[in-house]
């Protein structure tokens, strides 16, 4: 899916990265990947099952308020 902007600072976060965050709200029935990787960031759809370097499971209000930076990170994990 199309969500992530081609932004400067993330292809320089991605530079010789090659590891995937997935997401799992159980709230909304989804999981996803955030994979850096060859110099660039994507995001898809997986199931839950699926493999990556870290996983978080949350509800999507949480993530939401972290991705729009109205929730600190450290915060939302306590």
């Amino acid at each position: 899916f199309e969500l992530l902007p081609e932004d400067p600072t993330l292809k320089k976060i991605a530079v010789g990265l090659n590891f995937a965050l997935m997401f799992t709200l159980p709230d909304v029935n989804l999981s996803f990947h955030l994979r850096f990787k060859d110099d660039a960031l994507s995001a898809y759809f997986v199931e839950p099952s699926s493999d990556a370097n870290v996983k978080f499971r949350m509800n999507s209000t949480t993530l939401d308020g972290i991705f729009t930076q109205k929730l600190n990170v450290i915060g939302a994990t306590f």
